[in-house]
């Protein structure tokens, strides 16, 4: 088999439809800047429906959501389980600001998509109680529960939860361990300092 390496060079370099379906899949989850890339080769040569529906996720990720619920209705002519269809519907009209359209889809979807939904109307109590980890503690903070949302991000070392500790730590009025946190989340993914300069909850630190 190819390794990772081997295979992003191939995704990078055009040659994407050497790889198989599955490898394809598979470098799309291991690595996301080239996930937009080969699910793109997976979904139109293999018309895949798991490509087709992983691909509206990263185009949604992306800001692109004219082009995921384009990805989402041929998700749907390839055969896509209905209930991944309504979860990704469901988030893509999250992300467009679009609740109550996502609250339709979200009726169908899996309950982490329901809590999201949830937390998008404001519902941020009832919504942490479905939700784990990262997403529990989004809701939890904006729930002023800071104690819980610190729990729930314990052994989450991505950017967004360095960048979630900066924010409570900020509201905990705690500068040193907010620049910290930002710093690490910064030094993870280079583009959360353009989010940081513009967030109203970092501003004590600018």
């Amino acid at each position: 088999g190819k390794t990772d390496d081997e295979m992003v060079a191939l995704v990078n370099g055009g040659h994407a439809s050497e790889l198989s379906l599955e490898e394809l899949l598979h470098i799309a989850e291991a690595r996301p800047a080239v996930a937009e890339a080969a699910l793109m080769v997976a979904a139109k040569q293999y018309g895949d429906a798991r490509a087709y529906n992983n691909l509206a996720v990263a185009q949604a990720a992306a800001g692109n959501y004219e082009a995921a619920l384009k990805s989402l209705e041929a998700a749907a002519k390839a055969g896509s389980k209905t209930q991944e269809l309504n979860n990704n519907y469901a988030l893509v009209y999250l992300g467009m600001g679009e609740t109550a359209k996502a609250e339709e889809y979200a009726k169908g979807a899996n309950a982490e998509t329901k809590a999201l939904v949830a937390a998008a109307k404001g519902e941020y109590a009832a919504a942490s109680k479905e939700l784990g980890g990262y997403n529990a503690a989004i809701a939890q903070v904006q729930d002023g529960n800071l104690a819980a949302a610190k729990k729930s991000l314990a052994g989450d070392t991505s950017a967004k939860a360095d960048y979630l500790r900066a924010v409570i730590a900020a509201k905990e009025g705690n500068l040193a361990d907010a620049k910290a946190s930002l710093n690490s989340a910064i030094a993870k993914n280079a583009t959360l300092a353009q989010k940081a300069a513009k967030d109203i909850n970092l501003k004590a630190l600018f």
